[in-house]
């Protein structure tokens, strides 16, 4: 009820993500109506979140460790790391680098900045995405990409905006 009714730019999520997306859904096909309000990502995807998402949780009168998510994104690291996303109509082709050995993890969300599931990848591949309704729209997906490195650590990248089906790439390269 506080997450369709109160109007609060943000709330503690009391369920799973996917609840909340199955309720803006239904809110937009049966009412015709948009839910503003958005949950503040789980333990261990705040320190993802945007800055400016941050800020906005905070002001909002949201208890977040704000400080010590900031302090810890500043440990972030640009590179190196190499980014090839390729989105033909339902197919996702990625490649990543510069490892080959060890795992990348792809965050996304569908609210760019907030960050609530995760995928742990190879280096490379092709996964084949759900087909949506006849009619829709294509979906909006923004996604982050990282790596842990040997000394703990996170090489991480700017957002990406996939538009599910599409014919997209993006490619990106940090050599830092």
């Amino acid at each position: 009820m506080e997450f369709i009714y109160s109007g609060a730019p943000y709330i503690k999520a009391q369920q799973e993500s996917w609840f909340y997306i199955g309720l803006r859904n239904i809110y937009r096909d049966f009412y015709g109506k948009s839910i503003q309000t958005q949950t503040v990502p789980p333990e261990g995807f705040l320190k993802y979140a945007d800055p400016k998402r941050l800020l906005e949780m905070r002001d909002s009168g949201i208890d977040i460790p704000y400080d010590e998510t900031v302090k810890i994104q500043r440990k972030f690291r640009e590179g190196p790391i190499a980014v090839k996303i390729t989105v033909d109509e339902y197919k996702l082709t990625w490649d990543f680098g510069p490892r080959r050995d060890k795992p990348y993890t792809l965050l996304r969300s569908n609210v760019s900045g907030l960050y609530y599931n995760k995928s742990e990848l190879r280096a490379s591949g092709t996964y084949m995405l759900p087909g949506g309704r006849e009619g829709d729209s294509p979906d909006e997906v923004y996604v982050r990409v990282f790596y842990t490195a040997d000394d703990g650590g996170e090489v991480i990248t700017p957002e990406f905006a996939l538009r599910i089906p599409s014919s997209q790439e993006i490619e990106y390269a940090s050599c830092q």
